[in-house]
């Protein structure tokens, strides 16, 4: 599932409040997005256990901590909403229900009223289980002939203006993955029906909105982003040649395709001579449009290079935000997921499964690294930095983020921060100084949402199983959205890997990341997964040479008596004040954990809430316990082979013992026959 948050001002007026610092995202967006299952604590499984907060953060002014409100007066602001949409059950991948949250704290930290049901269908009869309302719903729909958009996972959505707009993800059916076939942006009202309901007064208990909720399915044109008329100095470079610009000495290696590498650089800038310095506006395959910040590409006739940004676009797991200073959804990185052909299957036949069960197609896994915005306003995807990137927007080093999938994401003022998730492990560079090369496409083994085979979580696999195909990343970057340049935050100490966690952003640059989770290996060798519960804060740098340090919340005396599950694929959100908001995922499956919203002040919250405090996080264990499992098998291997070598050595020796005696009883028999 995927969330956003939208304020409603006393005077009735809606205005978003996603963006900023404001904005939260949350690893694949995935979850439970229906509740109604039992809760089960599940701390055994964490190797850090629960959660750490501070008491030396105090919110900044509200017009730097909320730049995308209209009115730096948060007494206007009557109630804040949590917009929830999406997701999946244990059971249900098919329905796309729209739920607001109203953000109301309760005293101890857990909240379990106050849902709205925005999308206005009938989910069935009294007594239905969540998954057959949504079947329902799906029927419904078609019946109806209504324009919905299809139930999914790893979607983006953002609240502007009062309307919620949703891109990507993925949609599951037929055991198989994908995405939509175009860069669609799905668009609802959802301020008019949460007047609506809060004049009807209709909640989760059965009621529901008059009518259905309208959606608008835009198909957006495709450009690439220039920076605005007056950012000169960001233009003229764009516009430069890149001779004098760092180039990493393994880009010359880049392009070679033998290695199995695929660049999937989508810049259709890009020179024939391999020169990816940024295209001049004479470049034939786009016309200036009236915007001279932006060449849009044609749409008639279609050229090979809009067919490829276009193609590009469709994708799941993608993590951002709203960019409130430049008014554009802004999101990053993502998976692509395409279907080949089995090679051990007869190329004629063409249908998912064969009558044995066995997949007919292989599903390609792809991560991304591009940095997109959309304009709300004209409708229209702009690349800002392709994958890989520019060498002028590559830090002093030469360096960028890796193409990854399961991050965490989100806009604080002008910057995206991006932290952990998962990067191809077929990528032939060294993660720590990643300089050049692109992620490679494989097949995927079943990991979690991305699985085509199996039957974890009704999508198949589990996320254990391809552990061996995925580096977990540690690394935090910033993407400057206004000279659009890339700059590593860190190395941050401990380096604590995290996939499908949630990161929410604070005015002062600081970003708190919570739950998520890692793989390692037992002692047997099979892969394991830690699932986390912790909150991890991360603050800006002071100096150039700041140590960095992640620091572990710790919650509230107050609330010591509620512990919150670990859990991963949920959803997170930040209200006005600085507090955080938890909701759904999963642990192994979504029924091990309850429909609670779980809260925590993470950077001051409101006046008088409980004291939350902050401590330097130590390391989750799973280097050491990695290490320690590699020194295990060293001694087992050494242990092996002097067992093996001593068996040898005692063979050879017995062996030349009887041969010895052999020799003896010969020249002995050899004797008696002289004597005699």
């Amino acid at each position: 599932m995927s969330s956003t948050t939208v304020v409603e001002k006393k005077e009735g007026m809606m205005n978003d409040n996603s963006g900023g610092m404001m904005n939260g995202s949350n690893g694949s967006n995935n979850g439970n997005s229906m509740g109604g299952m039992n809760g089960m604590n599940s701390n055994e499984r964490s190797p850090g256990n629960p959660i750490p907060v501070p008491s030396d953060l105090s919110p900044p002014d509200s017009s730097a901590a909320n730049p995308s409100y209209t009115t730096p007066n948060i007494d206007a602001i009557e109630a804040e909403h949590m917009i929830v949409s999406g997701g999946f059950t244990d059971e249900d991948w098919d329905a796309f229900p729209i739920w607001s949250y109203q953000l109301a704290a309760d005293s101890d930290g857990t909240q379990g009223s106050g849902w709205v049901d925005l999308s206005g269908i009938t989910m069935g009869e009294e007594g239905d289980s969540p998954d057959a309302a949504g079947k329902k719903c799906g029927w419904y729909l078609d019946e109806q002939g209504q324009e919905w958009p299809a139930g999914r996972v790893g979607h983006l959505s953002v609240v502007r203006e009062g309307v919620l707009h949703v891109f990507g993800g993925l949609t599951y059916e037929s055991k198989r993955f994908e995405a939509e076939d175009g860069p669609y942006v799905w668009k609802a009202d959802v301020g008019r029906r949460l007047e609506e309901a809060r004049n009807a007064g209709k909640r989760k208990d059965g009621s529901q909105c008059s009518d259905l909720l309208e959606w608008e399915k835009v198909d957006p044109e495709v450009g690439v982003y220039e920076g605005d008329d007056d950012n000169k100095d960001v233009k003229n470079k764009a516009n430069s040649a890149d001779e004098q610009d760092v180039v990493p000495s393994s880009e010359e290696d880049n392009t070679d395709d033998s290695k199995g590498n695929n660049d999937q650089s989508n810049d259709p800038n890009a020179n024939e001579d391999g020169d990816d310095s940024p295209a001049t506006n004479n470049t034939d395959a786009f016309k200036s449009s009236e915007d001279a910040a932006l060449k849009v590409l044609p749409s008639e006739p279609e050229t090979e290079a809009l067919r490829l940004l276009r193609s590009s676009l469709p994708r799941g797991e993608c993590q951002g935000g709203h960019w409130p200073s430049g008014d554009r959804l802004i999101l990053y990185g993502g998976l692509r997921v395409s279907h080949v052909p089995d090679p051990r299957h007869n190329s004629h036949r063409h249908s998912s499964n064969s009558a044995a069960g066995v997949n007919e197609y292989v599903q390609i896994d792809t991560p991304l690294g591009d940095v997109w915005a959309y304009d709300y306003e004209e409708d229209r995807w702009e690349l800002m930095a392709p994958y890989p990137p520019h060498p002028w927007q590559r830090d002093e080093d030469g360096r960028y983020p890796r193409a990854r999938t399961a991050h965490g994401a989100t806009v604080v003022g002008d910057k995206l921060v991006i932290y952990g998730g998962m990067a191809s492990s077929y990528e032939d560079d060294d993660p720590a100084s990643f300089d050049g090369g692109g992620a490679s496409s494989r097949p995927s083994n079943a990991f979690g949402a991305h699985s085509s085979s199996g039957g974890a979580g009704g999508a198949g696999g589990s996320w254990e199983d391809a552990s061996s195909e995925w580096d977990a990343l540690t690394d935090v970057w910033t993407f400057d959205l206004v000279t659009r340049k890339w700059e590593e935050r860190g190395p941050i100490e401990p380096q604590l890997a995290r996939s499908y966690h949630s990161l929410v952003g604070w005015g002062d640059g600081s970003v708190a990341a919570f739950g998520g989770f890692r793989t390692a290996r037992t002692v047997a060798g099979d892969p394991i997964a830690f699932v986390f519960s912790d909150v991890i804060l991360s603050r800006p740098p002071s100096t150039p040479t700041a140590v960095l340090r992640w620091m572990k919340a710790q919650w509230p005396q107050v609330y010591s008596a509620k512990t919150v599950p670990n859990r991963l694929e949920h959803t997170a959100v930040l209200d006005r004040f600085g507090s955080m908001y938890v909701w759904g995922g999963r642990f192994k499956t979504v029924g091990q954990l309850g429909d609670d919203v779980w809260k925590l002040d993470v950077f001051g919250g409101p006046v008088g809430s409980p004291e939350v405090r902050f401590a330097e996080a130590p390391p989750d264990g799973l280097d050491a316990y990695e290490a320690e499992l590699e020194a295990l098998h060293l001694l087992v291997a050494v242990m092996m082979f002097m067992s093996v070598l001593f068996t040898a050595l005692y063979g050879t020796l017995r062996r030349q013992a009887e041969a010895a005696r052999h020799t003896r009883e010969l020249a002995g028999g050899g004797g008696g026959a002289q004597g005699s």
